[in-house]
């Protein structure tokens, strides 16, 4: 199994995007803070997840 880390980019300045899917879900703040204490300095966290960035009317694209 691939580790977590491995998928983290080389660049410790890139912009990383973490979130759930809600307010409830609390794992991409864990993940946000665990790649910050590697020393990634671009990481953010949208507190009200997927379903938050909906609710605003914000563009959501699929790859």
């Amino acid at each position: 199994m691939q580790s977590w880390r491995e998928l983290l980019p080389k660049n410790k300045d890139a912009v990383m995007v973490f979130y759930c899917a809600n307010r409830l879900c609390t794992t991409s703040n864990m993940a946000a803070r665990e790649t910050m204490k590697l020393g990634y300095t671009g990481v953010r966290h949208m507190t009200d997840g997927i379903f938050g960035w909906r609710m605003s009317g914000r563009v959501i694209e699929k790859p």
